[in-house]
């Protein structure tokens, strides 16, 4: 048996009587057993019918295996029946045949609850042997677990030795509830690529700590109608006049910052890819919340048939609040070449995302200084007034296994390109 944690919506541990009263479900079993079989037996011996009550529930059944009940209150009746096997059908008159029906009985009276099995597991741990008709009743459809010191034959389907064992599996089984509870509440997941949603899409994934938001772009998006790649620093603005119908208007943004995601490869002399121009086999999606990572994952399939797989992390440091990074791993499933890619630190973005803006000067940034350290280029942005403010950026530079191919600066970026060899499963 598989364990469905995410079937799981509350998890219940019980001794009977405290939460649930079971054993009133079993007395009534019992007693709507016993009474039916008594009574058909003195109407064909033309004697008096006795009522099983809850004296003899208690004297003769209650804390005993079922067949092992039923031969002792049979017994004190003065009736003697086969003993039969645990496969009789419930209407034969055999000890394990009247067994077999009060468990029949007994699962009809926990049907009026009306339970939504669909999304409940139950959990059922016992150490004794009258805890082997629950482990019977529940089968396949939950979790049943026998605690004992000796292994013995039992319907349950786990075995654990002592209590000590019992403590760490519900401490194991908690954390993984908690883990799959927060995943499935603090997530927000796509399985397709829709370009008509992308933009509500970036805006829903976007990652902030307080100091920068970056949306949720992908790293292959240039803006247009789909896509706004959009990183924000709080506190940054500044203020630009624009020339609108004859009249000179002074307007203050928000400033849209350097775009530090673009990323896009080719394979071997093809054309540079990402979602627009290359097939899309498989697309996800997910906003982590409870780890604050935005999660992707595409299988691209060129005109050729070759196939890429993209794996993307993204995160903007909480503990490092100027920090932000893209972890990208890159395999190929079909195909062994050379891939190309080229990265940027794109200072070219404007704030043209709300359309009534767009005729505005939104011409914010431009380098005004680069700097060649150990470390790789870093660069310094100035926004476009008197005196200029600084945002400076500090991409890294190809790791193992990436041979630097070209490095360009622009009056608005930098953008270098490498090449690495890859292997078909690599």
């Amino acid at each position: 048996m598989e364990l469905h944690i995410e079937r799981i919506v509350a998890c219940i541990l019980d001794m009977d009587g405290v939460l649930t009263d079971t054993a009133r479900v079993h007395e009534k079993a019992w007693k709507r057993l016993f009474d039916s079989f008594l009574s058909a037996r003195a109407a064909q011996e033309n004697k008096e019918f006795v009522r099983f009550d809850h004296a003899d529930y208690r004297r003769y059944v209650d804390g005993k295996p079922r067949y092992d009940g039923i031969e002792s209150f049979l017994a004190a009746r003065g009736i003697r029946l086969p003993y039969g096997n645990p496969g009789d059908p419930p209407a034969e008159e055999t000890i394990c045949g009247l067994g077999n029906r009060k468990n029949e009985f007994f699962h009809q009276l926990l049907e009026r609850f009306h339970l939504d099995c669909s999304r409940i597991t139950p959990l059922y741990i016992g150490d004794d042997t009258t805890d082997e008709d629950a482990f019977r009743s529940l089968g396949e459809g939950g979790i049943s677990i026998l605690v004992s010191e000796n292994p013995r034959p039992t319907a349950a389907r786990y075995f654990l030795r002592n209590p000590s064992e019992v403590a760490v599996f519900l401490e194991k089984l908690a954390a993984l509830a908690e883990r799959e509870l927060v995943r499935g509440i603090w997530s927000l997941t796509y399985d397709d690529y829709d370009p008509e949603s992308e933009k509500l899409r970036e805006t829903l994934c976007t990652l902030g700590n307080g100091l920068i938001a970056s949306r949720g772009a992908s790293p292959q998006a240039v803006a247009g109608p789909d896509h706004y790649p959009g990183t924000y620093l709080a506190g940054c603005y500044n203020r630009l006049r624009s020339d609108i119908a004859g009249q000179t208007v002074e307007n203050e943004s928000l400033v849209n910052i350097p775009n530090w995601l673009p990323l896009i490869f080719r394979l071997d002399d093809g054309s540079w890819c990402g979602t627009e121009t290359m097939e899309c086999d498989a697309y996800s999606q997910e906003l982590d919340m409870a780890s604050g990572l935005l999660l992707r994952l595409v299988l691209f399939r060129d005109r050729q048939g070759r196939e890429i797989r993209l794996a993307e992390r993204r995160l903007v440091s909480m503990d490092q609040p100027h920090l932000a990074g893209l972890e990208t791993v890159i395999s190929v499933t079909n195909w062994s070449g050379n891939l190309h890619i080229r990265s940027a630190l794109d200072g070219r973005v404007a704030n043209t995302l709300v359309s009534r803006y767009r005729e505005l000067n939104n011409d914010h940034l431009e380098i005004v200084e680069a700097d060649d350290g150990e470390e790789g280029e870093s660069f310094l942005f100035g926004l476009r007034r008197k005196p200029a403010s600084p945002v400076s950026g500090s991409p890294r530079l190809p790791g193992p296994g990436v041979i630097l191919t070209n490095m360009r600066f622009r009056r608005r970026g930098i953008a270098w390109c490498g090449r690495m060899a890859l292997s078909a499963g690599k």
